[in-house]
């Protein structure tokens, strides 16, 4: 746990330093608009126009950018992760994600597939939405004692879990930018489908499901609210 938070630290140092020290590209548009009043004299039966011109000033992020790395900061409690993420036109991207436990009694790795469209803005800035697809490999190897009557005393039976779950979200946020760190706030609802385990006990009985991986929508399969917040680097 030491050793993450040292390096979410690290991260969020580098992501203030460049936030002062970096400058975006920016374009700055002027806009126009007209507004005529009419006003009508009863007295001298004249009618007069005055036509008023208010003029605003837009200034729009257009900094060019193809890549984004980015890691979920809340999820790093239970999973290392890193998700990279290509512009494939001017508002859509695709991205590809890695993920591996955190918790010492399990190994495997997992992959996401996701896209985001960005329906009003150039990629990586403002709001967005996407679809993703988490797929996960994932094996709990760990010992427990039992009693036996035949030797009547107590012994040592080891016992291995696999899993593979899936993950199905969907989710809107928005991406700000400070020189290239991004950071992205979103929520989505994600549904959990195979998080029984498959269970090799040696022999003994076991109730498959009794030790799901907690980490995962905790334990239990269906729908779920996620809040995600991610920090990065475009260029």
């Amino acid at each position: 746990m030491r050793n993450k938070l040292i390096l979410i630290a690290i991260l969020v140092l580098l992501f203030l330093c460049n936030k002062i020290l970096a400058q975006n590209e920016v374009e700055t548009n002027e806009k126009k608009t007209t507004e005529e009043i009419v006003k009508y004299d009863s007295t001298t039966g004249k009618t007069t126009k005055t036509i008023i011109t208010k003029s605003s000033t837009v200034v729009e992020d257009v900094t060019p950018r193809k890549f984004l790395f980015s890691i979920d900061v809340p999820a790093f409690i239970r999973m290392y992760n890193v998700t990279g993420l290509y512009s494939i036109s001017g508002n859509t991207s695709v991205g590809l994600g890695l993920q591996l436990p955190t918790e010492s009694e399990y190994s495997g790795i997992g992959f996401q597939l996701f896209s985001r469209i960005y329906p009003k803005t150039n990629n990586f800035n403002g709001f967005y939405f996407e679809p993703n697809i988490t797929v996960n490999s994932f094996k709990r190897v760990y010992k427990y004692y039992d009693y036996s009557s035949s030797s009547n005393q107590s012994i040592a039976i080891e016992r291995t879990e696999k899993m593979n779950p899936i993950a199905i979200g969907v989710y809107t946020g928005w991406q700000w930018f400070w020189g290239d760190f991004a950071i992205s706030p979103a929520l989505g609802g994600v549904y959990y489908t195979n998080l029984n385990p498959i269970v090799d006990n040696g022999g003994y009985e076991y109730t498959t499901g009794e030790y799901p991986y907690k980490g995962w929508s905790g334990g239990v399969n269906g729908m779920k609210p996620v809040f995600r917040l991610t920090i990065g680097y475009a260029w």
